[in-house]
């Protein structure tokens, strides 16, 4: 006769959860010491406060901007006049906002320009052989600009605008221009040499704006940042008063040698680097040793640097802040056929990390509060949806190990 087993050989069955990654993407710990909320694999999932989901889609929004790569993307926002810009590789600036390229300026080098909103009018400075020109929302005009060194105008590839002044710079030396009087934008620009401050050498690559006090203001100071990693911040308004003081010369790593891979996240700067992305206000406190654990991808620190030391020479990087604040994107070139561009995203609200896939971005840039890309091919897409341009969204997640009590 079957006879039951004794109470201690019995199986005990036990319930146990496995909770949702919202830590985000790890590639820095261990396995073993991994939280069971972070993940190994994050791809095409984002992570949110209560839960993780599937990324947006996209949808093509407009074609025609020349018929290769879409190289820039603005949004001309002058009080009522808004409009969204695009530069193809035909170096032909369009009004595209209607979903229709609207040929608007011809006759650029190629279709990369930096570009700043400056008194209701869109400043473009082109990357290659053009003076720098304006839009007022109908013309496309050149800008007349006089440079005090005699350097050409052309030569031109970066701008900024600092408490009311623009500065521009080449990017290929050590100086910057500005202007000597408020509220201009051409006309003549005076040199400040930057290398009789700096030790550590290098090209000007990038300029921001530090703010230290929570909004734009008085405390506001000028970041200049070096190809050779070293940071040299000002405070002051104008460059020829001995009020424009050099608060201090920091070093980070060398940053990623693109313009575009430097953004503003609220009151603090984030810059690409070899050894992440790191946010200036940590560089003001400690130097780049305490900067490396600062950075705001240590979480993903092996990942990126990785990709920064395959690729970091390479056309595509930037960072983009999405018009509602609750996506970072880091745009950056695979080097893969199928797949050329992949997105590190940040959520920075809970400070976790994941990998868009299968997006294939160019640029990025905002219109009307809404998230856009060029891609190749001259067209523009609108990101939002549940599909990829009508094709499904593939997502890859592994979870940390789990031991369950």
């Amino acid at each position: 006769m079957l006879q039951a087993l004794p109470t201690a050989s019995r199986y005990r069955v036990k319930a146990a959860s496995v909770p949702a990654p919202v830590g985000g993407l790890n590639s820095r710990d261990s396995l073993d010491a991994m939280p069971p909320t972070d993940a190994i694999i994050m791809s095409n999932f984002f992570p949110t406060v209560e839960k993780v989901t599937l990324r947006d889609g996209y949808t093509q929004f407009c074609t025609g901007v020349g018929s290769g790569d879409v190289e820039t993307l603005a949004e001309h926002n002058s009080g009522a006049n808004r409009q969204l810009l695009a530069i193809g590789s035909n170096g032909t600036l369009y009004q595209i906002d209607t979903g229709t390229a609207v040929s608007k300026k011809t006759g650029l080098a190629n279709g990369r320009a930096e570009s700043i909103e400056f008194n209701n009018l869109s400043i473009f400075v082109p990357s290659g052989a053009n003076v720098p020109f304006s839009w007022n929302g109908t013309t496309a005009s050149d800008l007349s600009i006089t440079l005090s060194d005699g350097v050409n105008a052309n030569t031109l590839t970066g701008v900024h605008a600092y408490k009311n002044r623009v500065y521009y710079f080449t990017g290929s030396d050590q100086n910057f221009y500005y202007s000597a009087t408020v509220d201009t934008f051409q006309g003549n620009f005076t040199k400040f040499p930057v290398g009789l401050v700096g030790t550590f050498g290098g090209n000007l690559i990038m300029i921001a704006t530090l703010t230290v006090d929570g909004g734009e203001g008085v405390d506001d100071l000028l970041a200049l940042i070096m190809t050779s990693g070293e940071v040299l911040i000002y405070s002051g308004s104008d460059p020829s008063s001995s009020n424009f003081a050099l608060v201090g010369t920091y070093r980070i790593a060398e940053p990623v040698n693109e313009k575009r891979a430097i953004a503003k996240l609220g009151g603090d700067v984030v810059v690409m680097t070899r050894e992440g992305y790191l946010p200036l206000s940590a560089v003001v406190r400690q130097d780049i040793v305490g900067v490396r654990a600062a950075a705001i991808s240590e979480k993903i620190r092996g990942t990126v640097i990785d990709q920064v030391r395959s690729k970091g020479d390479t056309k595509g990087w930037q960072i983009f802040v999405s018009p509602d604040g609750d996506k970072v994107y880091f745009n950056y070139p695979t080097g893969a056929g199928v797949d050329p561009y992949n997105q590190h995203v940040f959520n920075p609200i809970i400070r976790a990390w994941c990998i868009f896939q299968d997006i294939p971005s160019t640029v990025w840039g905002q219109y009307d509060g809404g998230t856009y890309f060029g891609s190749s091919g001259g067209k523009v897409f609108k990101v939002g949806g549940d599909a990829d341009d009508g094709a499904n969204i593939t997502g890859d997640l592994a979870t940390a190990y789990n031991y369950f009590g």
